[in-house]
């Protein structure tokens, strides 16, 4: 997603952060999506940067239109769940743009722990609006939470805690 991050965290390899510009052009996307469509590539995942964030939404909107043929992981640090609303803005035009969670490949990865300084309650909205948005996916197999270094904690076994 560029080097537009609204993070810096320590532990991140890349030369990211929110001091740093650069946005996706939806132009190019829109031509590097057609060749991979023509190419045959299987599936997509969506990091480095943050990809839920406001400046990417144009873009967003064109990986969910492509991810009805070609499966999307979309990678986040959950920052743009911090409030009920946004979560549930960003969730619902990801549908309405076409990203279907519940297909087979589509998943959504929520990288959170100390190293993101994000609070724990964004995991909670995400989850919750998760599942009022795609109230039929398997929460086991298109919904993770990931604490590097730790390891990761499935959407099904959250739900159940």
């Amino acid at each position: 997603m560029g080097p537009n991050c609204n993070r810096g965290c320590s532990h991140c390899y890349g030369n990211f952060g929110s001091d740093k510009k650069g946005l996706p052009k939806p132009r190019i996307i829109q031509r590097a999506l057609d060749e991979i469509l023509k190419d045959g590539i299987l599936d997509m995942n969506l990091t480095d940067g943050e990809p839920m964030r406001h400046e990417n939404r144009e873009v967003m909107g064109l990986f969910a239109e492509y991810s009805k043929d070609i499966p999307l992981g979309i990678i986040t640090n959950g920052v743009f769940a911090r409030t009920e609303k946004n979560t549930l803005n960003w969730l619902n035009f990801l549908k309405k743009s076409g990203y279907e969670l519940g297909k087979d490949g589509n998943r959504m990865r929520v990288s959170f722990g100390p190293g993101y300084n994000v609070h724990w309650h964004n995991q909670g909205r995400i989850a919750s609006g998760i599942k009022k948005v795609f109230p039929d996916i398997d929460y086991g197999k298109h919904l993770e939470f990931f604490m590097p270094f730790i390891g990761r904690v499935s959407g099904d076994e959250l739900s159940h805690n």
